[in-house]
C-alpha cells in the first residue's frame, strides 16, 4: 500500500514592536508534495539521529497587532483583517503559499453614516468566501479572484426582535446555513438558492451543526433545529454563552430566574432529541466550558459563526 503524507501550513503572529506584528506562514517539513525539508527526494522528514528539521518559513507582512488570524490554512487563501484602531474597516484576502494580495474587501458608510458591520469565513475548503452584511445578506465570493458567486438576503420578520450586526453561518456539504434575527435559513452553496427557513421566537446569535441537528444559539434559547425535518425539534431556556459539545451531548445551564435561589444544575441533553441524560449540581458549567468549548472564530467583524462540528 502507497503511504501518503498531508501538507500543513502553520500561521503565527510575532508581535515586534509597538504597532505592528508579522504574518509567518510556515510549511510543515512532512509534506506530501516533497517541497518540505527533508533527507533526500520524498522521504517528508525524518532527519540524522530520526529528528525531524524545523518548518520552513514561506513569507510574512507586516499587519496591526489586532489582526486575528487562523490557526492553520485548510486552502489555498488566508485572511487578514484591516483595522482601523479597534474597528475592522475590511480584509485581504492572500495566497497562502506566496502571501501574494490576491483581493480586498473594505466596508462602506451606512445610512446613518458610521461604517457598515461585517464578517467573513471561508467554507471548509477555503475555496469560497462568505461575506456577512447587515439586513440578513450574505456576499458569496471565489475565494482566489473576489468574483461574486451569488448574493442572499434573508426574508426577516418586520418588527420584533433587536436587529444589530450581521448574520452568522454555519457549514455542510452544499448547504450554508444562516442566522439572524430570529430565523434560520437553509442556503445553496452553489448557487445561493433559498431551500427551507424556519421562524424562531428569540434573536439568534451562533449556529453548530452536529450531524443533522443545527444548535442555534439565541439570547435567551438553545434551539435544535433537524435539517432534515426543517423545523425546531426541541429548545430550552438557557442564556450562556458557549455550547459545550461532546459524544452527541450538549452540556446546557437553564437560564437562572431567581426562583429558586439554588445553584443551577449542569444538564447533560442529547443532541438527537432533547433528552436529558443526567445531571450533577457538583459540574459546574465553568469547568465544562474548559474542557469541551467549541472553537468559534471572527477573523473580522463583530458576530461569531461557527463551522460543522464533530460529536
Amino acid at each position: 500500500m502507497k503511504s501518503t503524507s498531508r501538507r500543513f501550513l502553520v500561521i503565527a503572529v510575532g508581535v515586534v514592536a509597538a504597532s505592528t506584528a508579522v504574518v509567518v506562514p510556515y510549511v510543515l517539513p512532512n509534506s506530501d508534495d516533497g517541497t518540505g525539508s527533508h533527507d533526500g527526494p520524498g522521504t517528508g522528514g525524518g532527519g540524522a539521529g530520526g529528528k525531524s528539521p524545523p518548518p520552513r518559513l514561506l513569507w510574512n507582512a507586516p499587519v496591526a497587532p489586532e489582526t486575528r488570524l487562523p490557526d492553520a490554512a485548510a486552502g489555498p487563501v488566508v485572511v487578514v483583517s484591516l483595522p482601523a484602531g479597534d474597528v475592522p474597516v475590511g480584509f485581504q484576502v492572500r495566497d497562502a503559499r506566496s502571501g501574494k494580495v490576491l483581493w480586498v474587501f473594505k466596508t462602506v458608510e451606512g445610512s446613518d453614516g458610521d461604517l457598515e458591520s461585517f464578517s467573513v469565513d471561508l467554507d471548509p475548503e477555503g475555496t469560497t468566501a462568505y461575506i456577512a452584511l447587515p439586513g440578513g445578506k450574505v456576499d458569496a465570493r471565489d475565494a482566489t479572484t473576489g468574483r461574486t458567486k451569488w448574493n442572499y438576503e434573508m426574508d426577516r420578520p418586520e418588527s420584533g426582535g433587536i436587529s444589530w450586526g450581521t448574520p452568522s453561518l454555519a457549514f455542510a456539504d452544499g448547504v450554508v446555513y444562516v442566522t439572524d434575527l430570529r430565523r434560520v435559513s437553509a442556503v445553496r452553496s452553489g448557487n445561493g438558492g433559498e431551500l427551507w427557513t424556519v421562524p424562531l421566537d428569540d434573536t439568534t446569535t451562533t449556529p453548530v451543526l452536529v450531524g443533522q441537528v443545527l444548535l442555534v444559539q439565541a439570547l435567551q434559547h438553545l434551539y435544535a433545529v433537524g435539517v432534515d425535518e426543517e423545523r425546531v425539534i426541541w429548545r430550552m431556556p438557557t442564556d450562556q454563552s458557549a455550547l459545550p459539545i461532546g459524544g452527541g451531548i450538549v452540556f446546557v445551564t437553564p437560564r437562572d430566574t431567581g426562583a429558586t435561589g439554588a445553584a443551577l444544575d449542569t444538564l447533560a441533553i442529547d443532541i438527537a432529541d432533547g433528552a436529558e441524560r443526567w445531571s450533577d449540581p457538583s459540574a459546574p458549567h465553568a469547568v465544562l466550558e474548559g474542557h469541551t468549548k467549541l472553537p468559534t472564530k471572527c477573523p473580522t467583524g463583530r458576530r461569531r459563526h461557527t463551522r460543522r462540528a464533530r460529536s
